[in-house]
């Protein structure tokens, strides 16, 4: 835990911890308006990761509806475009720099997650 390398008290960790969760809603909250009127559409996003022990422990999903919507979405560039703006919007909202490199922005459908796993989503991103 951060605590431990850095000599932090829980409350001190937890700041840290909260300050990171707000920019990360805020970069995926403003990549997504910059591409809110791109086809295919964002189903829905969230993200995970043990970011009081490493920032760079970070993974955003991005989900598109259909596996077909992801394929387009592949094709005209809007993945690359995401990935591109979510770590932008990261980074000008201060997340740590260092960790920007390593952390994952990922993408799926909620169809593949549907055939896979029944519609478990916590199954499927375990």
């Amino acid at each position: 835990m951060i605590n431990k390398l850095f000599n932090l008290s829980y409350d001190e960790e937890r700041k840290i911890e909260l300050k990171l969760k707000r920019i990360i809603n805020l970069a995926r909250d403003r990549a997504l308006e910059k591409v809110k009127n791109r086809k295919p559409f964002i189903f829905d996003s969230f993200y995970y990761g043990a970011i009081a022990i490493n920032p760079k422990n970070l993974v955003i999903w991005y989900l598109f509806e259909k596996d077909s919507e992801l394929e387009e979405a592949r094709a005209n560039g809007l993945v690359d475009d995401l990935k591109r703006l979510t770590r932008s919007e990261l980074e000008s909202n201060g997340y740590p720099v260092e960790a920007l490199d390593e952390i994952y922005i990922e993408f799926t459908t909620d169809e593949d997650i549907q055939r896979t796993t029944n519609g478990n989503y916590w199954y499927y991103f375990k």
